[in-house]
């Protein structure tokens, strides 16, 4: 008998050490109004079902993070173009002049804008990504903003001596303007520098968009994209996968001759195998054998299989072999794994949790607002006539809450509380609460809790009314 529970304890053991625990990343969705054809119900529908094939992304792909939605958001954008969007966003101008904020009180770690329609220099597209730090009117943004007013103002060729380059280059640019990864922060700045010089070049002397200093490209804590919503989950995955430091990969770079942003340049990107893998003649026209994964794939116009590039065999792989990546280049999921501390950015302020009783989030949106919700710990809600307490267990390193003279009955969130963690537990004046819940807070908490003079005893009204039925 002790064999068999020595052998089953190693296999509860062996299984709880083999337990993946995902990054949690929360993504906040601001949706152009003016450019739906659809309902904003079900424009909300179809971003929810992108959040769940993202996740199946991932776990296809084992890739150890799963997404949720932090808001979906609706406003009038104004324009379909991804330039001006991209650029208000970064900048923090109207129509999103409160980004920062908004990412902050609702938690976001990457804040999309849905586009029905988006346009590049006025050419349908899928989506793109940037990177931001802190939102402010510093010259970081301006500098690809000044590269791309020169080419509308004197023409690509003028500016950078190749038809067409810029516009891809210029795409690049903005990715890295605004950069998470330091890993790559002297390539970016070398090549911005370059850009700087050539736009200076081809413009009038003395003129001042010569003048824009390069960024300090260093750590950053906010992430924007967007993504036009006649997409799908692959492209949120790839759009969110150069966002966190992925690149379309070597035989995009080489084999297709696609440059389209800074880490495909520079064929880096957050680590030497955060490339995406992809077999073909990049022809425009698929034929049988070709095919990558959800960085590459779409290039060589073969079939694209919904997972991340992988030195391992996957199943989800469409190609011969079920092998979408190698060990050197071609390794995202391990790349995203080895990286996660970088995703998790945001925490959700105090007030944008969810609660039951409208008083109580009234108490938090006017006394605790930009609060987050890690390291609150001060709840002070007396005589809010509160009745209900659902949404308050989320807070997990509150110290001291005061909730006296309000209308509480049933307590049970108090009762999910870390002891260890509560120092002071104020609920005088709730003559209303349960008897039973109150002595469970008495042996739970101790002289920390300071409870009502009465309470309300069920187990006497059951008796009472048995005793009035008979």
């Amino acid at each position: 008998m002790q064999y068999i529970n020595n052998f089953f304890a190693s296999i509860i053991l062996f299984s709880v050490s083999n337990i993946v625990f995902a990054l949690d990343i929360k993504i906040a969705f601001i949706v152009d109004a003016n450019s739906l054809k659809v309902s904003q119900t079900a424009a909300q529908e179809k971003i929810e079902n992108w959040i769940v094939g993202l996740n199946k992304i991932y776990v296809d792909s084992g890739v150890d993070i799963r997404a949720t939605s932090a808001d979906i958001r609706f406003i009038s954008m104004g324009t379909t173009e991804g330039v001006d969007i991209m650029t208000s966003m970064v900048k923090g101008v109207a129509p999103f002049s409160d980004m920062k904020q908004y990412s902050d009180r609702k938690g976001a770690d990457f804040t999309m804008a849905v586009v029905d329609g988006l346009t590049i220099d006025g050419e349908s597209f899928g989506g793109w990504s940037s990177l931001n730090a802190e939102y402010d009117q510093d010259a970081d943004f301006d500098l690809a903003r000044d590269a791309i007013s020169c080419v509308r103002r004197l023409g690509t060729d003028k500016c950078f001596g190749s038809g067409g380059w810029l516009k891809k280059l210029w795409k690049g640019a903005v990715d890295a303007v605004e950069d998470t990864f330091k890993s790559i922060a002297d390539a970016a700045t070398e090549l911005l520098q370059d850009i700087v010089e050539q736009t200076c070049s081809a413009l009038p002397l003395g003129d001042t968009e010569c003048k824009v200093p390069i960024p300090n490209l260093s750590e950053h804590k906010y992430f924007v994209g967007t993504i036009n919503y006649q997409a799908d989950s692959q492209t949120l995955a790839h759009e969110l996968g150069h966002i966190m430091g992925l690149i379309h990969g070597e035989h995009v770079i080489k084999a297709c001759r696609i440059v389209q942003n800074l880490w495909d340049d520079r064929g880096r990107g957050i680590s030497a195998h955060a490339g995406g893998f992809a077999v073909g003649n990049c022809d425009g026209v698929g034929t049988v054998g070709e095919g990558g994964d959800i960085m590459a794939g779409n290039y060589v116009d073969g079939l694209t299989s919904p997972i991340f590039s992988s030195s391992k065999y996957n199943a989800k792989c469409l190609l011969n072999g079920s092998i979408c990546g190698n060990a050197s280049t071609a390794d995202a999921t391990r790349a995203l794994n080895e990286n996660l501390r970088y995703y998790d950015k945001q925490d959700t302020d105090v007030a944008e949790l969810s609660y039951q009783d409208s008083n109580l989030k009234n108490c938090l949106m006017s006394k605790y607002l930009d609060k987050e919700v890690k390291g609150f710990k001060l709840l002070e809600c007396s005589g809010m006539e509160i009745s209900s307490l659902k949404g308050i267990e989320k807070i997990a390193d509150l110290t001291t809450i005061d909730l006296s003279f309000n209308k509480l009955v049933d307590v049970k969130e108090l009762l999910q509380l870390n002891p260890a963690v509560i120092q002071s537990l104020y609920l005088k004046g709730n003559n209303s609460m349960l008897c039973h819940q109150s002595e469970q807070l008495k042996a739970i908490f101790g002289s920390k809790v300071v409870l009502p003079d009465s309470c309300f005893n069920v187990g006497v009204m059951i008796a009472a009314n048995a005793l009035l039925m008979q």
